[in-house]
């Protein structure tokens, strides 16, 4: 079986570890969109003329001499080649774009199939649906978070994609309904296959927690939609009853919703940039709980990967969260936008070591379990092609 996967830079986190597995059963190659400032992030320019190319393969051993989440393909007898295709920007109408797609949609000419993550009008007018390709759409947030608008031409052209599909592959069930009676798209052909571990490109470093000093992490992107502003609410509250707690904020925030809303520098520690994988694994091992305080949500690699570090996860009851977390068993679930019932439930871990510990242990059963393992995930992902 040969199969194209389209992604892009963002979603390289959940699409390596996917692509792996699906290479034990099919022959892959991987098209990865990016824009030009990302180049720095996958090659060292100035060398073979890199600097002045839009299309650039890489297959063979030279795949494993990737940064970042890229460096964790894998080849496996020679059934990976990987596709970087940089723009100048994403826009479609603009020669650089047409220009790529020409030279891009060579590596579509032999799949069977054809499954698309970026769904851009760029990728939709370069993918040719008239020469019987199946079409497997993956789509990360079928409802759009709260805060983030897409413009009309955007929304347009994912409605195309969804309904160009042979398949939809989404992530939890949370927004099946939304497909079925809002998008009017056939139940029948939407797929729920869950993420497995987000293991970081960083071994996890055996930094330890200091049990003088308990420790808040929330990391990744700062967005209206996480609900940052209901965790320093609570932070107020806890600190009553622990003095020395330490909240780690890490992730860029371009809004400076943070830095508005934080005076307290010692209790906080921030870290306003994109966080490397090797920084995040030494984060994630010195924090005692990762706080997820979101308003809405869909699935979310922020769980996922403090799943990975056995770190307990204290939740809202909101999107796929319910669908990984088991309330007080792997994880604690609070109402969204309640900076009390936050604050308590997280005041209630901090002050039982024994339950903190129960629920680690929990944590470290349930992510062993084969639903979890990629393996199982391409499995599931090879049925949906089978079913065209």
């Amino acid at each position: 079986m040969k199969v194209t996967f389209i992604t892009s830079n963002h979603y390289l986190d959940t699409a390596v570890p996917l692509i792996n597995a699906l290479s034990n059963y099919a022959d892959m190659i991987v098209i990865v969109d990016c824009l030009n400032e990302q180049k720095k992030l996958f090659f060292t320019c100035g060398k073979q003329g890199l600097e002045k190319s839009s299309v650039i393969e890489v297959s063979g051993s030279k795949i494993n001499e990737l940064p970042g989440y890229a460096s964790l393909l894998q080849e496996n007898n020679k059934k990976i080649k990987v596709v970087f295709v940089f723009h100048k920007n994403f826009k479609i109408l603009s020669l650089n774009a047409w220009a790529n797609m020409r030279e891009a949609k060579k590596y579509l000419d032999n799949a069977e199939y054809i499954h698309i993550q970026s769904l851009t009008a760029r990728n939709y007018f370069m993918v040719n649906k008239k020469n019987n390709k199946k079409i497997i759409i993956d789509i990360h947030d079928v409802i759009q978070h709260s805060g983030i608008k897409l413009s009309f031409w955007s929304k347009f052209i994912v409605n195309q994609w969804l309904r160009a599909a042979c398949e939809i592959i989404v992530h939890n069930s949370s927004c099946v309904d939304y497909m079925e009676n809002v998008l009017k798209l056939p139940k029948a052909k939407i797929n729920i296959l869950p993420f497995g571990q987000i293991h970081l490109t960083a071994k996890k470093q055996e930094v330890g927690i200091n049990p003088e000093r308990p420790t808040l992490l929330f990391f990744g992107r700062i967005c209206r939609y996480k609900g940052i502003e209901y965790l320093i609410e609570a932070v107020d509250t806890i600190r009553k009853k622990i003095p020395n707690l330490k909240v780690i904020i890490a992730g860029e925030d371009k809004s400076g919703l943070v830095a508005s809303k934080v005076k307290d520098c010692g209790t906080y520690e921030i870290i306003n940039k994109y966080i490397p994988n090797e920084q995040l694994a030494e984060l994630l091992s010195k924090s005692t709980i990762v706080v997820c305080p979101y308003t809405d949500a869909t699935q979310s690699g922020v769980l996922m990967t403090a799943l990975t570090f056995n770190k307990p996860v204290v939740a809202t009851n909101v999107g796929g969260f319910p669908e990984i977390i088991e309330n007080g068993i792997t994880g604690v679930l609070v109402p969204p936008k309640d900076s009390q019932r936050l604050a308590s439930a997280i005041t209630d871990l901090l002050t039982d070591s024994g339950k903190l510990n129960r629920i680690s242990e929990n944590i470290r059963k349930k992510i062993s379990q084969e639903n979890y393992s990629w393996d199982y995930i391409a499995r599931k992902t090879m049925d949906v092609y089978k079913k065209h």
